[in-house]
């Protein structure tokens, strides 16, 4: 699943949305693209993955302008149903 997910990162960096992005974003995406991949080998924790994922999704959203002020109780949950479809 990470894998398919990378490729979408890739997807987003080399495509339309990838014009309305920062430099610095950019970076992160392929920071959490790197990410991605180093968890599949088991160099980095599943945390690791989630923290690039929530670092690169609050760049995106400052470079559209989207105010970013969620609550971080959601990521318990999302980590969850990572690891669920994970296994």
């Amino acid at each position: 699943m990470l894998f398919t997910i990378a490729d979408d990162i890739i997807n987003h960096l080399y495509h339309e949305a990838g014009l309305f992005m920062s430099y610095k974003t950019r970076n992160t995406l392929l920071t959490l693209y790197t990410y991605c991949y180093m968890y599949q080998t088991n160099e980095v924790k599943f945390d690791e993955v989630v923290v690039q994922f929530w670092k690169a999704r609050r760049k995106l959203r400052m470079d559209l302008q989207i105010e970013d002020t969620g609550e971080f109780s959601e990521l318990s949950q999302i980590m969850k149903r990572l690891q669920l479809s994970n296994k």
